[in-house]
């Protein structure tokens, strides 16, 4: 049975992925501390393969809870996954790749929002 090392949470963040000089716009569906899995809904898009280590770029969500962290992220992350997703696109599952301190801030922001600590 398959069990995932990190809890996943549904967002629904508008990001750019970054890939061979195209910027393809995306949505985060959900994130981990480990990773994300993102919704690209463009009809055509640079060559993507798993493996492959691209660029996610997104802002962090206005309000309280979110105000002591930076509002912009870059993250680089290795394509895991690819997916057909229904209605055309594609699913990606992706690894962060690099030590992104501003990215674990708000994936801890986000756990204790939905434990109910903010």
């Amino acid at each position: 049975m398959f069990t995932r090392r990190f809890h996943r949470i549904p967002v629904d963040y508008d990001a750019y992925l970054v890939a061979e000089d195209a910027s393809l716009p995306c949505v985060i569906e959900n994130i981990s501390e480990g990773g994300l899995n993102i919704l690209i809904t463009v009809k055509s898009s640079p060559p993507l393969a798993t493996g492959g280590f691209v660029t996610l770029q997104f802002e962090v969500p206005r309000g309280e809870e979110y105000e002591m962290l930076e509002r912009e992220i870059s993250l680089t992350c290795e394509i895991i996954w690819i997916h057909e997703a229904r209605g055309g696109g594609l699913r990606l599952g992706l690894r962060v790749a690099d030590e992104n301190l501003s990215y674990q801030n708000l994936v801890k922001t986000l756990y204790m929002k939905r434990v109910g600590f903010l």
